[in-house]
């Protein structure tokens, strides 16, 4: 799961332009189905659209497109995959083309307001390494 972690901060990064600082996340992997032509794996994920630096200071993500989060995870994917040669170029270039519908979405399903979110985490000190 660290590089579905890895996909959201570089994403969160990029969109808010802080180099650093960390998101809140918790993910759980779902696993749907108890037959292989019914098992369908999938994550779900609370993500706070805001990185916290050491000092205290959050920075909200502005509205966004999730699409360039979903073609960071991919190409992270991929990279993985062909890494661990499961797969070549030519199967990478066919799959790009291709873009299966679903296989690598992200879906907000609510938001909570801002003001209350700033308020509740504020309270919480991050988790640093």
């Amino acid at each position: 799961m660290y590089f579905i972690y890895e996909s959201l901060l570089e994403f969160l990064r990029i969109t808010i332009g802080l180099s650093d600082g960390v998101p809140g996340v918790v993910m759980s992997i779902h696993t749907f189905g108890d037959y292989m032509e019914k098992f369908h794996p999938h994550l779900h994920a609370l993500v706070s659209d805001s990185l916290s630096q050491k000092s205290g200071i959050f920075y909200v993500m502005p509205k966004a497109d999730l699409g360039p989060c979903e073609e960071i995870f991919r190409a992270k994917v991929l990279k993985m995959l062909k890494g661990e040669g499961k797969i070549d170029d030519a199967f990478i270039n066919q799959f790009n083309l291709i873009k299966i519908c679903n296989l690598f979405s992200l879906k907000l399903y609510m938001q909570i307001r801002k003001d209350f979110l700033l308020i509740k985490v504020a309270k919480i000190s991050p988790f640093y390494n």
